[in-house]
């Protein structure tokens, strides 16, 4: 009924505590990191982990695969979806049973030429619509107007609705830049605020 503990659980100080970090969470991501709460949270609640060198590596690009890896482990890693069906990802994938699930439940669709290419960086549009469908694509509020986004634009309900959750804000020009790469630290804002 209750979660089992370990005495390290009971030891470690917390994080994060009233949104402000306390501790570091990852060697580079020091607790004066612009993004030490939305990592730490993350972390803490398994969803986001870094490398065996104790580093998280903040700047790096988000491939695909991790994107989706992200929101499978939010959604409490289920197991059973039937193969995804991308000629890329096998069954002796890393990924597959992430990827497998995220196409299952539609949060992830792959290419026309029948592949998911999970090693790709994933944009910032495709990010915020895997999340808008994880959420069960609900209905923008508004249109807050990012100069880059027009209402015909591909991902436009799901940028909108992003921006009108507040899980992102975009850049201070106006701009959505919804081609530009997703970093991990940006993928743990958008995670934590979504």
């Amino acid at each position: 009924i209750y979660p089992r503990l370990e005495v390290g659980d009971l030891l470690a100080p917390p994080l994060v505590v009233d949104g402000v970090c306390l501790r570091a969470p990852f060697e580079d991501v020091a607790v004066t990191h612009r993004f030490c709460g939305e990592i730490a949270r993350g972390s803490e609640a398994g969803i986001l982990q870094g490398w065996d060198d104790g580093t998280f590596k903040p700047t790096r690009e988000v491939t695909r695969q991790a994107a989706v890896a992200f929101l499978y482990e939010r959604a409490g890693a289920p197991t059973g979806a039937p193969a995804p069906g991308f000629a890329d990802v096998p069954d002796t994938h890393d990924f597959h049973a992430a990827i497998a699930w995220a196409a299952e439940q539609g949060v992830a669709t792959g290419y026309d030429d029948g592949t998911f290419r999970p090693r790709d960086a994933v944009t910032r549009q495709a990010a915020v619509a895997f999340l808008h469908r994880f959420a069960g694509a609900p209905d923008p509020t508004g249109d807050l107007g990012f100069t880059d986004v027009d209402a015909d634009h591909e991902f436009h309900a799901a940028i909108t609705w992003a921006a009108g959750a507040g899980i992102t804000q975009g850049y201070d020009d106006g701009t959505f830049q919804p081609a530009r790469e997703v970093t991990r630290q940006a993928m743990a804002v958008f995670l934590d605020r979504g």
